[in-house]
């Protein structure tokens, strides 16, 4: 399957953001969180998690994209033809797998990591620091966001699922 032709690449918003190449698509499949989006103008998986976000892309992510699938939380009423849901812990039960992530990329790690032996980042930093390159809004919507602790439990799930996590 197309999932498996290529190594995944995790998109972040952090600072790194701002090496992505277009050309990048060629080489991975792209799973982007959130306003990465913005930059990327494509991916394969675009991780829209945060209500307001998936229910008005445009306040997030200015002009024209194209995502394969757009993948939202159950909290979130089916907008889009290319919509596949996933429960968080934080979420009502509608009786779907319950993950026991609460954000995005914890949700994008755990996924992948548990079936990819390498999964690549870029945008995925730590800390707080955002891409300048993203809509105002958004900046203004995460500032402050410490995204440590998102991802608290990586080094957890490095050692369990014996991934290697490769920065770009």
């Amino acid at each position: 399957t197309w999932a498996k032709d290529k190594p995944w690449l995790v998109v972040g918003t952090g600072a790194s953001l701002e090496r992505w190449d277009a050309s990048m698509m060629l080489d991975y499949n792209v799973w982007t969180i959130n306003g990465a989006l913005e930059k990327t103008r494509y991916a394969d998986i675009a991780a829209f998690h945060d209500p307001v976000i998936y229910n008005e892309p445009q306040k997030y992510i200015n002009g024209k994209y194209k995502a394969r699938f757009i993948l939202t939380r159950t909290c979130n009423k089916k907008i889009y033809d290319n919509t596949i849901f996933v429960q968080f812990k934080i979420d009502p039960n509608i009786g779907h797998y319950t993950f026991r992530t609460f954000n995005s990329s914890s949700f994008a790690f755990e996924l992948l990591m548990n079936r990819f032996d390498q999964v690549y980042t870029l945008g995925i930093d730590g800390g707080k620091a955002l891409y300048q390159g993203l809509t105002e809004h958004y900046i203004q919507a995460e500032q402050g966001t410490d995204f440590n602790a998102h991802n608290a439990h990586m080094h957890e799930l490095q050692q369990k699922t014996k991934c290697q996590l490769i920065r770009l």
